[in-house]
């Protein structure tokens, strides 16, 4: 879904670019509800990230997200950058959320399909590789903040390493150093437990 919706907003025109960012400044209700549809799949999945046993409080964020965006539309300057300026609030509230409520230390939610499993023959393989991932979200919400968010920017929700550098507001190279330093922190805490390093890459 991530690349088409990239793919529908760069291939606009600079003029339709400039009206629909005016649309979406003049509150235009057709505009948002398009922006809605462009991104609210994506954006409420990766709040769900932050809130995997606990979907109410995933779509007040959700809420949140989308009125700060109204509210805010204002100081967005470039349409191009929509996408990760939604990513940015969505962070940024969830992590407030997170706060506010003392929510429990158990980051992701099951992931079966965004993360391509591999088909097995009998079902009792197939609980038992659910439960593997499931030990990997949990050593990946305890995670330091940064290194956590960039891990699953880019492996759970496939963005390239650019987009992440403009959510996080930071430098590729660390942005790149971050990934790097998740993975070998994942890959001590799978060791300990006994499981297959290779399920970082599936």
């Amino acid at each position: 879904m991530s690349r088409n919706v990239t793919y529908s907003i760069k291939q606009m025109r600079g003029e339709e670019k400039r009206s629909f960012l005016k649309e979406l400044k003049n509150g235009s209700h057709k505009a948002y509800k398009k922006l809605h549809n462009l991104y609210g799949k994506e954006i409420f999945g990766y709040i769900r990230s932050y809130f995997p046993f606990d979907h109410s409080t995933a779509e007040d964020v959700f809420q949140e997200v989308f009125i700060t965006a109204y509210i805010k539309i204002n100081s967005l300057k470039e349409v191009d950058k929509l996408r990760s300026w939604l990513y940015k609030i969505a962070s940024r509230k969830s992590i407030d959320y997170k706060r506010k409520k003392a929510v429990e230390k158990k980051y992701m939610k099951e992931y079966g399909e965004q993360i391509n499993i591999l088909k097995y023959s009998s079902v009792e393989e197939q609980v038992i590789r659910k439960e593997l991932f499931q030990v990997l979200n949990l050593e990946v919400s305890k995670l330091p903040n940064f290194l956590r968010d960039v891990y699953i920017l880019r492996q759970y929700q496939n963005l390239p390493y650019k987009e992440i550098v403009d959510i996080t507001e930071t430098s590729l190279s660390r942005v790149k150093k971050a990934m790097k330093k998740a993975v070998q922190e994942l890959l001590k805490q799978l060791k300990k437990k006994n499981i297959d390093k290779e399920i970082l890459l599936k």
